[in-house]
């Protein structure tokens, strides 16, 4: 049973995050959204609940984001051991999955709708923070950037060396961030 309350509470937060994305991307008022939709057929307990967390851009975690992936994943666990498909938990897997992978996934569950938003460039209402909630709580990536970058110039100082045990010896002796870890080059190590 536990299973089945997981898959239609996954799949219905889910929901909830793809509608409201949809309405404002529409033009209507993501508040003006949940007033009409909590009267509506179309309502559910977790859409009543999770939509006015991100009215409020408040994405302190009841639920986690994580927990999708592990509840889900169960859920389709348990239905491919029954030969069962299950195309809307995977569906709404996928952008829990999305979620976290943007680095989301200690927020609030319904932080699923930042996915949506960025995947039609809107952005969700500003929140109590007061900048917009499709960057409130997004991890600080710019260190990450720039990691990428000197990677990236110390590779293509020594991928294709003439020398490469020599080569890559020589840059990690001048760059100080390849000094920790050893690096693997061409199948060679230093």
């Amino acid at each position: 049973m536990k299973a089945v309350n997981q898959l239609l509470a996954g799949v219905h937060i889910a929901a909830m995050g793809e509608a409201l994305t949809f309405g404002i991307s529409q033009g209507v008022d993501a508040a003006r959204i949940v007033e009409v939709i909590s009267k509506c057929a179309g309502t559910s307990w977790m859409f009543e609940n999770r939509a006015p967390h991100v009215v409020d851009g408040d994405y302190t975690p009841h639920s986690a984001i994580n927990i999708w992936l592990k509840d889900l994943g169960i859920v389709l666990d348990v239905a491919k051991g029954s030969h069962f498909s299950a195309p809307l938990a995977a569906a709404a897997l996928q952008q829990f999955i999305a979620a976290a992978g943007q680095g989301l996934g200690g927020e609030d569950d319904a932080a699923v709708a930042k996915v949506y938003a960025k995947n039609a460039g809107l952005t969700l209402p500003i929140g109590k923070i007061g900048r917009a909630k499709g960057e409130i709580d997004q991890p600080d990536r710019s260190g990450l950037f720039t990691l990428i970058r000197q990677v990236r110039a110390c590779w293509s100082r020594w991928a294709r060396p003439r020398h490469p045990i020599r080569s890559m010896i020589r840059h990690r002796q001048t760059h100080s961030h390849c000094q920790e870890a050893p690096v693997q080059a061409q199948g060679h190590m230093p």
